[in-house]
Order: C-alpha cells, then structure tokens, then sequence
C-alpha cells in the first residue's frame, strides 16, 4: 500500500464513522421530537381543560357571586378567556412561524 492507498482508506473510515454518527444523532433528534410533540400536545388538551373549567367557575361566580368579589372574578373570567385562546391557537402559530419563518 502507498501513502496514498492508506490516506484514501483512513478517509473512507473516517467518513463511514461520521455518517453513523449522524445516523445516530438523527435518530435520538427524531425521538426527542416525537417526545416533545406527544408532551405538547397533553398540555396543550390539559390547559385548555383546565382554562374552560376557569371560565365556567368564574363566570358563574361573577355573575352570582356577592358584589365584592366580583372584580377579581371578572378579572379571572378575562385571563381564563385569553389562556385558552392561546392554547387554542398555539398549533397555528407555530405552524406559522415554522413555514414563513423558518428559513
């Protein structure tokens, strides 16, 4: 073998080892994100569960509550209705700024 037939060979090693790497960091990318997806989308039907429950008891509790605590239902009531608009929205914002934004 010349110096040349050894380089060549330690390149194709070297490159060989480099693909299976990436092989592998893929995979553990490509898990990891089915993982995120799964956990986003439990807490996104979490919240949204949780925020629409908001809304029923603080609506309710404003409108025929005692007239002292009624700001702060109300107030209650207002974030309830945003958290879930936002919930509701997140996929499609993302999405959004994944197509138009992502390069």
């Amino acid at each position: 073998m010349t110096n040349i037939d050894v380089r060549r060979s330690l390149v194709k090693f070297l490159l060989e080892g480099k693909l299976q790497m990436i092989r592998e960091e893929w995979w553990m990318f490509e898990s990891l994100q089915g993982l995120f997806n799964t956990l986003f989308g439990d807490i996104t039907k979490t919240f949204i569960t949780l925020f629409s429950i908001g809304i029923l008891v603080c609506g309710l509790l404003a409108a025929f509550g005692g007239e002292e605590n009624q700001p702060r239902f109300k107030k209650g009531l207002i974030t309830c209705v945003t958290g879930l608009v936002a919930f509701l929205l997140a996929k499609q914002v993302v999405d959004y700024f994944q197509t138009n934004l992502g390069g």
